[in-house]
């Protein structure tokens, strides 16, 4: 019998988790959303944090609601400034624990606030914590000085602005793989996913004492280690951040991370997550060309999302943000530029992952 579960603090980020929560996984059921009180996705349907169709589950933010059909509260990831909105977050916590509730906190024990830490300590069976695969190479016969060349095919899905679908996409493709028996092992960037089976790179990309040519050289020992374990049929990856700088004024990262993946790990297929407004048959066609010196591959397949860069204030605040469009027009973009771009262009969020999976599997049994 599945565990029900709240998941919290939700955002738009999460929507991708609340869409393939029960699919990927048959240990727990979503059965709430809980946000921040003052959001304003309270009382709405998840799908509206996108504007993505309605999943059938609406925001609320009663943590301590006497209704709360859900035994587990999933403390997903939030950054620091969504802290300001809760106050005493390890109070919350602490009266979660009393109420007899299941605490899992998606962060290994030692990056855990000492707070959180205590509590583990103190209601040690209710409290479970989100801890990384850390493999040492070796013990599967790959030496230290090795550097090793996946067996089996490798899929990046990778963004241009990385709230433009890229984890939707990635589960997507996981869910799909499963569904035609197929094993696969996935590495992403966001730490929920250890929910669903996948690995993180944070243990290496984060440390301090390895230079940036170590990183890629334990990056390339762990993934290969994780093919010996696992014998997948396809390794899908996450690229860790935005695949290109955009402008001078929000340089999104410059795509170094990713680079550093990409120099470990060779990908077969490239799936790049585009916003709408720049899915743009030629600009694509170039962005190709581009990633096939940067990061060892062409772009071979692109999801058009329903995010729009909000140009006028990149120029003001000198930071990327964006808006929503609908689906609709998604398509019509897509329509537009189908005929102009040498590269097949899907709709992956509107009409679902089948086209580009069909895509993929061709070019990868070619």
């Amino acid at each position: 019998m599945r565990i029900p579960v709240a998941l919290y603090p939700f955002s738009s980020k999460h929507l991708p988790v609340v869409k393939f929560f029960n699919k990927l996984q048959n240990r727990y059921t979503l059965s709430e959303l809980i946000s921040f009180p003052g959001n304003g996705l309270v009382g709405k349907d998840a799908g509206y944090s996108r504007a993505h169709p309605d999943v059938g589950l609406t925001v609320t933010d009663a943590l301590f609601s006497e209704r709360s059909a859900w035994d587990m509260l999933v403390f997903a990831d939030v950054t620091s400034a969504q802290y300001e909105y809760a106050v005493n977050i390890e109070d919350i916590f602490e009266r979660l624990l009393q109420a007899d509730k299941i605490l899992h906190y998606f962060s290994s024990y030692t990056n855990a606030p000492q707070r959180v830490q205590l509590l583990s300590e103190i209601y040690s069976k209710k409290v479970k914590f989100s801890e990384e695969t850390i493999l040492e190479a070796s013990k599967y016969g790959i030496s230290e000085n090795e550097f090793s060349y996946l067996d089996k095919p490798v899929v990046l899905v990778g963004g241009l602005f990385e709230e433009a679908d890229v984890f939707e996409v990635l589960l997507g493709l996981v869910d799909k793989l499963r569904d035609e028996g197929l094993t696969v092992t996935t590495v992403t960037k966001n730490s929920i996913g250890r929910m669903f089976g996948f690995h993180t790179l944070s243990h290496i990309i984060g440390r301090c004492d390895l230079s940036e040519a170590q990183k890629v050289h334990e990056i390339n020992r762990f993934i290969k280690a994780l093919e010996l374990i696992e014998r997948p049929d396809v390794v899908l990856l996450e690229a860790p951040d935005a695949l290109k700088r955009f402008n001078d004024y929000a340089p999104n990262g410059f795509g170094i991370r990713t680079y550093m993946l990409c120099q470990a790990i060779n990908p077969d297929y490239l799936v790049c997550c585009v916003p709408c407004d720049l899915a743009i048959g030629e600009l694509v066609d170039r962005l190709s060309a581009d990633f096939s010196n940067k990061f060892g591959s062409s772009i071979h397949a692109v999801h058009v999302s329903n995010v729009v860069i909000d140009s006028m204030n990149v120029m003001q605040e000198y930071a990327l943000s964006h808006v929503h469009v609908d689906l609709q027009t998604v398509q019509k973009q897509i329509n537009s530029q189908r005929a102009i771009s040498k590269i097949p262009l899907f709709d992956v969020v509107g009409q679902g992952v089948d086209d580009l999976y069909t895509h993929m599997r061709s070019f990868l049994l070619s």
